[in-house]
């Protein structure tokens, strides 16, 4: 029985050992196994890093070569800039040509729209209006028969919504230089509309909103609207109104009400401060 037990434990101290040894020779395999994954991650890293290298240095490589173009560019665009300062320069020693051309470019110059229009208004809105061919012929004959220059012409006309006959001249003439001849053209244009009143240069005017006229003394005919413009600079000597005063509402919304509003257009601005500020 004892040799029994003893064989047993031998038995058990060689299973013991086998393990061991087992336990062992796995622990090493897995150490190896480890010890290989790190040399492979190392060697992986190691490869990485060497391409982030060479890129760096390849971005490195176009930002130097992009600058270097950048300043070849500018080294041609500041060559430049010296040889048309220079050329600028030359041609500014022949100051006899340069003060000819100049002048000959202020004569044929464009003059602005207002420069260029003459303002015709009409004593009655309801007359017939005469055709805009007819009154253009009608300036340009007066003009012509009275030996104006030949730049001195009307090239458009037109009315506006107000009724007022808008004569436009040539770009290379200022209506002044039409103006000179206003009485011959005023009586020429009475050939073809009676009721046209002295032309006048149309002018940046201030129009003023004129409240609490009564409704009942005036109404939209032309003659009461001329009663009302004369009775404007009769009070007011000052007051010069270049166009008819004109009602700010129409006559519908106007009915059954005793005060409105009237327009009023003058030229002089200092005047149009003061009737602002202290009234009419």
């Amino acid at each position: 029985m004892l040799q029994v037990i003893l064989t047993n434990q031998n038995k058990n101290e060689h299973t013991l050992e086998s393990i061991k040894d087992t336990s062992s020779k796995q622990a090493e395999e897995i150490k190896t196994q480890l010890q290989q994954q790190q040399q492979h991650s190392s060697k992986q890293a190691e490869e990485v890093k060497i391409q982030l290298q060479q890129q760096q240095q390849q971005q490195q490589q176009q930002q130097q070569q992009v600058k270097q173009q950048l300043q070849k560019q500018s080294n041609e665009w500041v060559q430049v800039v010296r040889k048309t300062n220079k050329i600028d320069v030359d041609l500014q020693k022949s100051t006899k040509s340069t003060t000819t051309t100049s002048k000959a470019d202020e004569k044929t110059k464009s003059k602005t729209k207002i420069e260029r229009r003459i303002l015709v208004t009409r004593s009655s809105s309801t007359a017939a209006r005469a055709s805009p061919l007819a009154i253009r012929n009608a300036v340009n004959s007066a003009l012509t028969s009275n030996g104006a220059s030949r730049n001195a012409a009307v090239i458009a006309v037109n009315y506006n919504e107000k009724g007022i006959i808008i004569l436009t001249i040539r770009e290379d003439c200022n209506a002044k230089v039409v103006l000179k001849y206003k009485q011959q053209i005023y009586e020429q244009l009475r050939k073809v509309d009676s009721v046209i009143n002295k032309l006048q240069v149309q002018e940046n005017w201030i129009k003023i909103i004129v409240h609490h006229v009564s409704t009942e003394q005036y109404n939209d005919t032309t003659e009461s609207i001329n009663e009302l413009h004369y009775e404007i600079e009769n009070i007011n000597p000052s007051v010069k109104l270049v166009t008819s005063p004109r009602w700010l509402t129409s006559p519908k919304r106007r009915e059954r009400k005793t005060r409105s509003s009237i327009v009023i257009a003058i030229s002089d601005h200092e005047l149009a401060k003061k009737i602002i500020n202290r009234g009419l």
